[in-house]
């Protein structure tokens, strides 16, 4: 089911939020003072809440932050492999920590990264550190294959992620190996 905001009843547009320096809020909005210096404004007031058609509150929130995958598993891409998105069409670190930002306004406080596969993502533990920064997000996950976790996990507890949701098909590592076009079972068990 689709989710739709319940409307307002303000009929003022509000500007949409803006990620700061470090330091500032990440519900903040940043504008200009005419000169091209950023000045901070207001605080945004929180929006009505995402209800669904059954009358359920929204407060979860998926991100996809690549279309990549180190695994071409047999029921995910074509043995052929697929045409990724060009790097100029993929949100940036900042472009995600606004998206999120909009979402906690509606009453978002669960978000989850996942893909693709997420941790193919160069340099994931700073969008985690940024997404960390926004007081409303109270639970931060991560969906993975685990295949790069082991170099990765300390860095992304210490960035802010709470809890990991890892994806192994099978632990006959034959299998694994049929199933994922070549991945090895004992990296994703090692992470």
């Amino acid at each position: 089911p689709r989710a739709t905001p319940i409307p307002s009843d303000t009929t003022t547009p509000t500007p949409a939020p803006a990620v700061g320096p470090p330091g500032s809020s990440a519900l903040g909005v940043h504008g200009t003072n005419g000169r091209g210096v950023g000045e901070s404004l207001q605080p945004l007031q929180p929006l009505q809440p995402l209800i669904d058609r059954q009358h359920r509150t929204i407060d979860y929130l998926r991100v996809s932050v690549t279309d990549r995958c180190n695994y071409r598993c047999t029921y995910c891409l074509p043995e052929e492999g697929v045409i990724h998105a060009e790097r100029a069409d993929i949100l940036t670190f900042e472009e995600i920590a606004r998206l999120v930002a909009c979402f906690t306004r509606l009453g978002v406080r669960r978000v989850r990264l996942t893909g693709g596969e997420p941790t193919v993502r160069r340099d994931l533990p700073t969008l985690v550190a940024l997404l960390r920064r926004n007081p409303q997000v109270q639970d931060l996950a991560l969906s993975t294959n685990a295949h790069l976790l082991a170099g990765l996990a300390s860095p992304l507890r210490r960035a802010g992620v709470d809890r990991l949701h890892i994806s192994l098909d099978t632990l006959d590592s034959e299998r694994f190996r049929q199933i994922t076009r070549g991945g090895d079972l004992s990296r994703g068990l090692a992470g």
